[in-house]
């Protein structure tokens, strides 16, 4: 008798697989085989055909919760993976099938004033969206289609510090002398400096009152 096998042709990569193996989202070739078993040599002509078939891509959708922080300097990236949530769009399911959420890696952007960042560090508030994935052989992108996004709100706070001028006396020594006072002059009473950040203090003077006579 005779039995059939299979054999599958990725159109885009020319990549053969077997019929049990996983495919990836896209367009193959499938071509059929007829093997002979038990000896038995039958009087045909046969003529083998193929059929094109098509994987499509998994609609998946995204949920991104609110993110607050305080300036620090740092952008926001991987720590918002705990406030992102997936979905498949056409079924209600798990957005990602088996282990490929173990593998997806987002890469946010940040909506702000109606310009599109690839990180956010300023003060400020943003609309928090995932433009793409990215993985090693790149088969999240490959067999997902992010069709629907529930847009996060990122509030970042800016850094309460408190400064104050030291005191400072210089001696009057004419009419046309300029006082001249030194930009290291104050303190910082409250608050700290995020790390890397440097702090440029303008000081000016302001007339209280005339001398003590």
């Amino acid at each position: 008798y005779y039995e059939p096998a299979y054999r599958i042709t990725d159109l885009a990569t020319g990549e053969d697989y077997a019929w049990n193996q996983p495919l990836q989202a896209g367009d193959y070739l499938l071509y059929v085989t007829l093997s002979i078993r038990d000896g038995f040599q039958g009087g045909y002509s046969i003529e083998y055909g193929t059929a094109y078939f098509y994987v499509a891509q998994r609609a998946i959708g995204v949920r991104i919760g609110d993110y607050e922080k305080e300036y620090d300097k740092k952008p926001v990236g991987t720590d918002l993976l705990s406030f992102t949530d997936y979905y498949a769009s056409n079924d209600g399911e798990t957005g990602f099938v088996k282990d490929d959420a173990q593998i997806a890696t987002p890469v946010y952007e940040f909506e702000k004033e109606g310009g599109l960042f690839e990180s956010a560090v300023n003060a400020g508030g943003y609309a928090i969206r995932i433009s793409r994935f990215t993985d090693e052989d790149g088969w999240i992108s490959r067999n997902y289609d992010l069709t629907d996004q529930d847009a996060g709100a990122l509030t970042i706070s800016p850094r309460k510090i408190v400064i104050m001028p030291t005191r400072y006396s210089e001696l009057f020594t004419s009419m046309s002398q300029v006082v001249s006072l030194p930009r290291d002059h104050y303190e910082l009473l409250s608050g700290s400096l995020a790390e890397g950040d440097m702090l440029e203090v303008y000081l000016s003077l302001i007339h209280i009152s005339e001398p003590t006579r």
